[in-house]
């Protein structure tokens, strides 16, 4: 896989990170996403990663780190299309 590769030359360069981690969040391989994403995170503090890595947070069922990561995106970022898309999974987790 080129984003493999190119994580090998590369290991911080957070676009490659966001990319390799997307690609594991499509393959449902949130084992290697979420760190993955986290790392692209920190490095790059993108709406559109914070997002990735927030989904990826829910749907393994991690709901303290996905609800805390999403009011920090939605403070951050509150105009955000990717970050508002993210209300419609925190309603039902915030009842909890």
């Amino acid at each position: 896989m080129y984003a493999e590769k190119a994580l090998d030359q590369a290991p911080d360069q957070a676009s490659i990170l966001d990319t390799y981690g997307y690609i594991a969040f499509l393959q449902n391989d949130f084992k290697t996403a979420i760190p993955v994403l986290e790392k692209a995170y920190i490095a790059n503090h993108s709406p559109k990663t914070g997002a990735r890595l927030a989904t990826a947070l829910y749907l393994t069922g991690d709901n303290k780190k996905f609800i805390s990561l999403t009011k920090q995106l939605q403070l951050d970022f509150p105009q955000h299309a990717e970050v508002i898309k993210l209300n419609t999974l925190l309603r039902p987790q915030s009842l909890l």
